[in-house]
């Protein structure tokens, strides 16, 4: 009767370990579930942030590539300027010529 009480009670203590044992490994699973969500989630979000910065970059690009043509522009109206400055110059020096000219 000892032998089978404690046989019993072994038997009680291991149906209890082997519910734990179940209960911890749904547990885990649950979580190991929500974790592979959480990294679907990331990696989509890493997908769209990594899309967005190759846009972006590609608009650096662009933006750079119109910064250099509004220089060379720039320039070029400059140059532009000073001819036309020179040639007003040349312009009020030869009317000045020919004020002085008509006076005499």
């Amino acid at each position: 009767f000892f032998a089978t009480a404690v046989l019993e009670r072994e038997f009680l203590v291991s149906r209890n370990k082997e519910r734990k044992l179940y209960n911890d490994l749904e547990v885990v699973t649950s979580r190991l579930f929500q974790q592979e969500r959480l990294n679907r989630e990331l990696r989509i979000n890493q997908e769209q942030l990594i899309g967005r910065i190759r846009q972006q970059q590609d608009l650096v690009d662009v933006l750079q590539q119109r910064m250099i043509l509004l220089v060379e522009e720039s320039s070029r109206d400059v140059e532009l300027l000073k001819q036309v400055s020179s040639e007003l110059q040349c312009l009020q020096s030869s009317e000045e010529k020919l004020e002085g000219l008509v006076e005499e």
